[in-house]
């Protein structure tokens, strides 16, 4: 059974001849001016519409206009020729001017012979071809506007015969139309005037061609119904709903193609218009195509798909969707749209390319009413992709002996990855590990030392990765190392200066032959005291380390060729530093004085001075060796007078400056009498306190000498 393709149609608002399907879900315009009392007669062969003395192609392209007035035709079967009514005189009837007081004529297409006329002058109207073209279904009045009948016409004999009699009430049977199978017929009842009060306008019905079986299929009470046409598979009748009409004038306003089952059932509007007639579905040219082809696994793929159908060569392009499946597993859809030239429809998804190897991608398309179903397939072999393959090294530089830990990442367009890589310092192969999405690692213990070796990985491929080799990572394997520290004294005192011994020796696994070079330093837990460049592996620091039980660390730096180490910890001891503090007395100048007032040494036992005599109290301090500290800090002053104590003050001394910026103090003593002047030095974090005092004896004042006369 053929495929329903579309239903061509006059569109009342523009007198256009259009195209829909069954659903209604396309329409498109093929342009001209139509009679809206003719029908769109659709040709077999679906190449051609006839409306009245015009022949358009379904595209909306060429127009030929008969050479002849016709009415109402209809094509042969094989779409060579025409039945129609022509000779006309005039016409009756209701607003689709269905009766015409004129000839049956036919008439081959291509103009190859004169028109033929098969019937006398009588009030006849739309002739409809059987599908084996033996017979010509019309209706016919011979009494004029009393009564119509439908008769079947022997084309090659001429013999007609009655296959609906006039109705009872005289409503007028018109607008045959075949069933595709040949035995049965489509036919519109109208009556005569409106009914009063209401009642039936218009039906469709059904007979058999021997004329048993009237079924009517549909009826209404609110319009006239008209044009039934078969679907080609026989499932289907379109027809047209007439909304508004007047009387005498024979005129009507607008339409509407309805659609509804062959054995009845109620009707769809698919279409504002009438007169339509259809078409079997045109068979499909889809093409498909793949950008890029050839392509990668994982690699995106564009399918590409246009769909028309040709008609003298002229592409009607399609409507709808596509969808795709690769290997029969569905891929995605595209909507179909039409470019500037409206010439094809196409539409295009993009796909993960699939897995390497032979694949077949499949466009369907469901057809759209018009362009009957059909399919696209594409056989493409997909490639293998090719993967980067990337390492990391770390840590670099590395020491011999110690693990270094290789990472290996495959990237390829096609995930996950999988497979294997193997993993090489120069030649020497250092061990194999399995990629697990794309990823592996591997940690390595053998690496002799060695400046710039190259490690890289090759990677083995698996189903849809190529083989790769990676970058190359320039690595250093470093020589090890083994640092040793010792003080030629412990425990020592502050300020005294330690010297410790920094060793610096090869550790195991070495091949090379050289000492250890660079610089070693001596660290207070994170402070460094000192560093030195080692020669021959050794080298000596001096340091001054801080009060307290000191962890002393020797931190061996390394090189480009050998690695850097650390010592283990050293306890060293620092001590305070012991002091002494003494102090003398100076007046004027700064001239020390001695027991009797006279100049003298520090430290004398006792300085005489005349009370309110101000004095300059002169304090030293000195670090007890070893230690080289310079001291600083604080001195107290305190002055004993027989049983009572009275403190001086306070200063500020520092053994870097001299005389009374060092910490010294000035004085007036105004008690008669002996004292004890003391200066106490306070001490500090790594100085211990200390004392000193002198001895000061003080007179009575001195009175001044009065200047004698002349």
């Amino acid at each position: 059974m053929a495929t329903n393709g579309g239903i061509a149609y006059i569109d009342q608002a523009n007198r256009a001849v259009m195209v829909t399907n069954a659903t209604g879900s396309l329409r498109r315009s093929l342009g001209g001016i139509a009679d809206q009392s003719e029908r769109a007669a659709w040709s077999p062969d679906g190449r051609r519409i006839v409306v009245g003395g015009r022949i358009t192609d379904p595209i909306g392209g060429a127009v030929h206009p008969l050479p002849f007035p016709v009415h109402t035709p209809t094509w042969s079967p094989d779409s060579r020729r025409l039945a129609y009514i022509g000779d006309v005189q005039e016409t009756i009837g209701t607003p689709d001017l269905h009766r015409i007081f004129g000839s049956l004529m036919m008439t081959p297409v291509d103009g190859s012979s004169p028109p033929l006329t098969v019937t006398g002058r009588e009030f006849i109207g739309y002739p409809a071809w059987s599908p084996d073209g033996s017979t010509i279904a019309y209706s016919e009045d011979r009494e004029g506007a009393t009564a119509t009948r439908i008769v079947l016409r022997d084309v090659s004999a001429g013999r007609e015969r009655t296959i609906v009699p006039p109705q009872p009430g005289l409503p007028e049977v018109i607008m045959a139309a075949w069933a595709p199978t040949g035995d049965r017929l489509a036919f519109a009842i109208v009556p005569g005037q409106p009914p009063p009060g209401g009642g039936v306008l218009g039906q469709i019905a059904v007979i058999g061609v021997d004329g048993s079986g009237l079924r009517v299929l549909v009826s209404s009470q609110h319009h006239q119904l008209a044009f039934p046409c078969w679907s080609p598979d026989g499932q289907l009748i379109a027809y047209t709903e007439i909304h508004s009409f007047s009387d005498e004038t024979h005129s009507f306003s607008t339409a509407t193609v309805l659609v509804l089952p062959a054995d009845g059932g109620p009707g769809r509007v698919v279409a504002p218009g009438s007169g339509s007639s259809w078409a079997v579905a045109r068979e499909p040219t889809i093409t498909i195509r793949a950008i890029p082809d050839p392509v990668v696994t994982g690699a995106s793929l564009m399918v590409q798909t246009g769909v028309n159908a040709a008609v003298d060569g002229l592409p009607v392009p399609g409507h709808g969707t596509v969808s795709f499946t690769v290997d029969g597993a569905p891929a995605g859809s595209g909507s179909l749209s039409t470019g500037s030239q409206d010439i094809s429809a196409d539409t295009s998804v993009v796909l993960t390319a699939p897995s390497a190897g032979a694949h077949q991608i499949v466009a369907n398309y469901p057809g759209d009413g018009e362009i009957s179903s059909g399919t696209a397939s594409l056989d493409t072999t997909v490639s293998r992709a090719r993967p980067v393959v990337t390492i990391t090294v770390l840590p670099n530089p590395s020491v011999v002996g110690a693990p270094v830990t290789v990472r290996v990442t495959v990237r390829g367009s096609a995930q996950p990855v999988g497979g294997s890589v193997r993993l090489f310092a120069g030649l020497t192969a250092m061990g194999r590990t399995d990629v697990v999405a794309g990823s592996a690692e591997l940690a390595v213990t053998t690496l002799t030392d060695g400046l710039n070796q190259p490690i890289f990985a090759t990677y083995a491929g698996d189903a849809n990765n190529e083989t790769a080799v990676s970058n190359i990572v320039h690595h250093d394997v470093q020589v090890p190392t083994r640092t040793t520290v010792a003080a030629d004294v412990n425990p020592s005192v502050f300020g005294q200066p330690v010297r410790f011994s920094v060793g610096v020796s090869r550790g195991p696994g070495s091949t090379s032959g050289f000492s250890p070079a660079g610089t070693a330093a001596i660290d207070d837990d994170s402070t460094e005291l000192g560093s030195a460049t080692l020669s021959a592996g050794r080298t000596v620091i001096e340091a001054i380390p801080p009060v307290g039980v000191r962890a002393i660390r020797a931190v061996y730096r390394g090189d480009a060729v050998t690695a850097g180490s650390r010592s283990d910890l050293l306890a060293q001891t620092v001590t305070r530093a012991d002091t002494t503090t003494t102090v003398a007395v100076a007046a004027g100048r700064g001239h020390l004085l001695g027991p009797a007032g006279r100049a003298g040494r520090p430290g004398s036992r006792a300085v005489s001075v005349p009370a309110g005599r101000e004095i300059e109290l002169v304090p030293t301090v000195t670090v007890v060796a070893p230690s080289a500290a310079v001291p600083a800090g604080r001195i107290d002053f305190t002055d004993q007078l027989g049983a009572v104590g009275a403190a001086l003050g306070r200063t500020l001394y520092d053994g870097n400056r001299i005389g009374k910026f060092s910490g010294g103090m000035s004085v007036t003593l105004t008690e008669p009498g002996r004292h004890q002047i003391s200066a106490r030095f306070l001490g500090t974090d790594g100085l211990a306190g200390s004392a000193g005092s002198v001895v000061v004896d003080v007179g009575a004042a001195v009175e001044p000498t009065a200047p004698s006369g002349p």
